[in-house]
Formats: C-alpha cells, structure tokens, sequence
C-alpha cells in the first residue's frame, strides 16, 4: 500500500465540516494537512509549506477559489490546485467564470472518496491512493 507520509496537502474551505472531514480522510492517507478557512490564511499556509497538494473550495465569499487560483498561476503552482463545489457547473460558469484548465479539476459536493481519490492521483502524477 502507498503512503503519503512525506506529502503536504493544503485544504481550503469554510464549511468546518468539509474541512474536518477531508483532514481526517487525507490523514488516513498518510498526508501532513494543513487547514484554512479563508483565501488569504490559505496562500499563507501554501507559501509556508509549499504542499505538494492542494484542495480549495469555489466558494469562499470576498476573494473565492477562482482568484486563489490566479494567484497559485502567479507562483507556478496552479497545477497542484483541485476544486470542490456545491455548485452546478452551468452556475460556475455564469457566476465565476471558471478558466478552461480548472474544469477538469472540479469536483462536486457532495463528493465520493473514490472520485476526490482518482483526481489526487492525477494531480500527483502517482500510481495509486490507499
């Protein structure tokens, strides 16, 4: 079984259960999780730990994942970015403006481990998660 022991992931969201849940479940993993409820704590956790791995949610009020992925853009670290949402993607579209590259990124609410699981794989370039 893979392990991730040596892998840092950010997680971003203001919903505390989604967060709780998703550090429990990437911990499980063997991931070191790092946890922020807003844009700007989790671009200072990100320019801390530089994580191997980050997962963000849309909606995050004032300044919302789209605008954290311009900046992840900015410091070369966009390709490390996974998207959750409770929204559909045709009010994604028509509220956010979502740029092409993050569509194949986006994973909706509520999410099945087993779909959050295949993305992270792509996103790490690695075989399998356990």
């Amino acid at each position: 079984m893979e392990r991730y022991n040596q892998k840092r992931v950010v997680v971003i969201d203001d919903d505390e259960m989604v967060l709780s849940a998703l550090k429990r479940f990437l911990q499980t993993l063997g991931f070191k999780v790092y946890t922020a409820t807003c844009v700007t704590e989790g671009i200072k956790l990100v320019m801390d730990f530089y994580p191997h791995l980050i997962i963000t949610d849309i909606d995050l009020g004032y300044l919302n994942g789209v605008d954290f992925y311009q900046v992840m853009k900015q410091h070369e670290l966009g390709d490390k970015c996974l998207f959750i949402t409770g929204y559909s993607n045709q009010l994604l579209d028509k509220h956010y403006h979502l740029p092409l590259e993050m569509k194949d990124k986006l994973i909706n609410k509520p999410f099945n481990y087993t779909e959050l699981t295949q993305k992270m794989i792509t996103q790490l370039g690695t075989g399998h998660v356990h």
